[in-house]
C-alpha cells in the first residue's frame, strides 16, 4: 500500500534539494508514474506548499517551493519568441513603461508572469522584474516622484507667464490687429478630420467592446484601432488570447492567414470577430483544416 504522506515529504524534500522541476523529473526521483505524481503534487498545490510557474517546459509547468522563485530564471531559456525578448527587455532595464513598449512586447509582457510584475504609478501601467531590490524599486519610485512635482511646477509657472500675459492691456496695434483676426478667423481642418476619425474608431471599438462584455470576455489592452479593424488581447477561460475584430461581413483567406500568423508571432491563441457568418466555402476550409492530421509526400 502506498503511503501518501510519505510521498509528499519526499517530494518536499526533492524540491527543497533541486529547486524547480518538471512533474517527470520528480515522477523519476521517487519511481512513481508520472500520473499519480502529478495528482500528487496537485494535492500539495492546492494546500498552498508547492507552487506552479506561469512558465512552460514542452506543456508541463515546474514546481517549486515558495521561496525558490528566483530559481526560475535558471529555466528562462526555455522562453520562446517575443516572451523570451520581453523577459530579457526587462531585465536588463529592470523597470519598463508599459506605453513605451511595441505591441508584441506589451502583450508577451503579461504572459511572463513568473517575471514581470506590473504596477501603477499616475494613472500609467508599468512593469517591474520580480527580482530587483526593494532599494532600487522605491529609487526608481522617488525619480518619478520628483519627474512628476518639477513637471507640476513647470506647469504652473506657464500657466502663471500665460495669465500675465492675458492680464496685459493690448496696444491699439494689437486691437486693430484682434478684431480683424475675428473675422477671418476659421477653424483649422485637422482638428475636424481628428475628431471625425476619434468618433469613427470610437463606435466601433464600442461595439467590440458591448460583444465581449455580453460573452463575459475581459478585454486587456487594445493593440491597433482603426475603423476597419481592431487588435487587442482578450481573456478567454482565464487564458490571454489575441482578438482580430474585422469591421465588415466577409473576411477573406487572406485575412484569416494574416490573423493566424500575427498569433503565431505572439504565441497566442486567436479569435475572429465579424459583422456577418462565414460564407459556407469558408466554413469548409476551416473544418478541412482542423480535421487535417498530416500532409505526407509519396517517396519516387
Amino acid at each position: 500500500m502506498i503511503d501518501v504522506e510519505k510521498i509528499k515529504e519526499q517530494i518536499l524534500s526533492i524540491l527543497n534539494q533541486r529547486g524547480p522541476s518538471l512533474p517527470v523529473e520528480i515522477a523519476r526521483e521517487i519511481k512513481l508514474s508520472p500520473i499519480f505524481t502529478s495528482a500528487i503534487l496537485s494535492e500539495l498545490a492546492n494546500a498552498k506548499k508547492v507552487k506552479l510557474s506561469s512558465l512552460k517546459i514542452g506543456s508541463s509547468p515546474l514546481y517549486f517551493i515558495p521561496g525558490q522563485e528566483k530559481k526560475l530564471e535558471q529555466h528562462a531559456d526555455n522562453l520562446e519568441g517575443f516572451a523570451k525578448s520581453a523577459f530579457l527587455k526587462l531585465k536588463q532595464n529592470k523597470i519598463l513603461d508599459d506605453e513605451k513598449q511595441e505591441p508584441a512586447i506589451r502583450v508577451a509582457l503579461r504572459s511572463i508572469k513568473d517575471f514581470a510584475i506590473p504596477f501603477k504609478l499616475n494613472n500609467k501601467i508599468f512593469w517591474r522584474y520580480a527580482f530587483i531590490s526593494e532599494e532600487e524599486f522605491q529609487e526608481f519610485l522617488n525619480k518619478k516622484r520628483i519627474e512628476t512635482l518639477k513637471a507640476e511646477k513647470d506647469e504652473q509657472a506657464i500657466k502663471e507667464q500665460v495669465v500675465n500675459i492675458q492680464a496685459r492691456e493690448p496696444t491699439v496695434g494689437e486691437k486693430i490687429s484682434a478684431s480683424t483676426s475675428k473675422l477671418s478667423q476659421q477653424p483649422e481642418p485637422i482638428f475636424i478630420k481628428q475628431k471625425t476619425k476619434r468618433k469613427i474608431k470610437t463606435n466601433f471599438l464600442e461595439e467590440i467592446k458591448n460583444f465581449l462584455n455580453q460573452k463575459n470576455i475581459q478585454l486587456l489592452n487594445t493593440e491597433k484601432i482603426d475603423k476597419k479593424e481592431i487588435t487587442a488581447v482578450i481573456k478567454v477561460n482565464e487564458e490571454p488570447c489575441l482578438l482580430i475584430a474585422f469591421n465588415k461581413k466577409r473576411i477573406s483567406e487572406k485575412e484569416i492567414l494574416k490573423s493566424y500568423r500575427k498569433a503565431k508571432e505572439l504565441n497566442l491563441p486567436y479569435y475572429i470577430l465579424t459583422k456577418g457568418e462565414p460564407t459556407k466555402k469558408m466554413r469548409e476550409m476551416i473544418s478541412a483544416y482542423k480535421n487535417l492530421k498530416k500532409i505526407d509526400k509519396i517517396e519516387q
